[in-house]
């Protein structure tokens, strides 16, 4: 067990075989989150978003019709097509599309050996 069991979207990335290092939500009924992974040998954040219910969360909805197995999870992992960025790409990406914060987080939690 890690400090992250009850968060469902790293238990997809550990379904998939990802090595969690960080994993923090930004926001409040919804928002982003963000994961620094190893990911095939290789330190990598992966980025998506959230919502508070099956309606505006494709993992709530997801789940309210399938079983927590770690295939089914496996399956989930598959549909989601998550992109797994470099440091450089991923701050790259932040400068358009996601919240600083995000940004300040992957540079503070990134792993100094992996840079």
């Amino acid at each position: 067990m890690n400090k992250w069991d009850d968060n469902d979207y790293v238990n997809v990335l550990e379904a998939a075989g990802d090595e969690i290092i960080a994993f923090e939500k930004f926001g409040s009924y919804s928002g982003m989150w963000a994961a620094i992974v190893k990911h095939n040998d290789k330190v990598a954040a992966v980025i998506s978003d959230y919502g508070s219910c099956s309606g505006c969360d494709s993992y709530e909805m997801w789940a309210h019709y399938n079983p927590k197995t770690q295939a089914e999870l496996m399956e989930f992992y598959k549909t989601m097509e998550y992109k797994y960025l470099s440091l450089d790409d991923a701050l790259i990406q932040s400068k358009w599309e996601i919240p600083i914060e995000i940004n300040n987080w992957l540079k503070e939690n990134w792993p100094k050996e992996a840079t």
